[in-house]
């Protein structure tokens, strides 16, 4: 018995399964707002994104109350808040000394607990493929 070979048809039909595949990827989004407690920004912080699935991810919240985070899986998320009274003492991958002092941040602005724990804050958002633009108002 002779084997065919594939017709034109059939290698359309693979580079046409392969394209769509590629581009079945999950979509990600560009998160940004304010984050303010009682309607004054928080001066320093860290937002904390997390999705249904598991993926966490989080940024710094400037001296103007703003942030900005990159890449984050499209859908619902829940959010936390977490401030801190004294500022990092070390750059970024040093390890802390002991009994350093530490540099209190300045227009530091107290937010209650529940805010850090994504049980409590009832916090959430929904990211969209693209920009998103949302603001925290934290009470």
């Amino acid at each position: 018995m002779k084997r065919r070979r594939p017709g034109p048809w059939r290698r359309y039909l693979c580079s046409l399964l392969l394209v769509l595949a590629a581009g079945c990827g999950k979509s990600k989004g560009t998160i940004s707002g304010t984050v303010k407690y009682k309607g004054t920004p928080l001066t320093s912080g860290t937002i904390i994104f997390r999705s249904p699935d598991g993926y966490t991810d989080s940024t710094a919240i400037n001296s103007k109350g703003e942030y900005t985070l990159a890449n984050f899986p499209v859908g619902k998320a829940k959010i936390t808040v977490a401030t801190q009274p004294y500022e990092k003492e070390t750059p970024s991958g040093e390890p802390s000394r002991r009994r350093a002092t530490r540099k209190p941040v300045a227009n530091f602005v107290a937010i209650p607990k529940k805010y850090s724990d994504p049980e409590q804050s009832d916090l959430t958002c929904t990211v969209e493929s693209g920009s998103n633009q949302h603001n925290v108002e934290l009470e």
